[in-house]
């Protein structure tokens, strides 16, 4: 039988910086004391990051740019970021 490791669940973290720069974590169930890596950032610099805006549950361990994106999107139609990307509320 082959694992199930390709269909557990993954939560990742979207943040933000609150000015429209965004960085996506991925959370590791073992590891909750440790920080995780910053798999997507639209910035060389994932300490300007302060703001976790939300999370979300993915089937695999892969994250690209088009969901980053249509994620973001998702928050702006929420209210939690204006159309620029801009933080209004956590």
């Amino acid at each position: 039988m082959s694992s199930s490791s390709n269909n557990e669940k993954v939560i990742y973290q979207i943040w933000t910086d609150g000015k429209g720069s965004f960085a996506v974590r991925k959370k590791e169930k073992e590891d909750e004391e440790k920080d995780s890596q910053f798999e997507y950032s639209d910035s060389q610099e994932p300490e300007k990051y302060s703001k976790l805006i939300d999370s979300k549950m993915c089937y695999d361990g892969s994250i690209t740019e088009e969901l980053v994106q249509d994620w973001i999107e998702e928050l702006k139609e929420e209210e939690v970021l204006d159309q620029d990307g801009n933080l209004i509320y956590v």
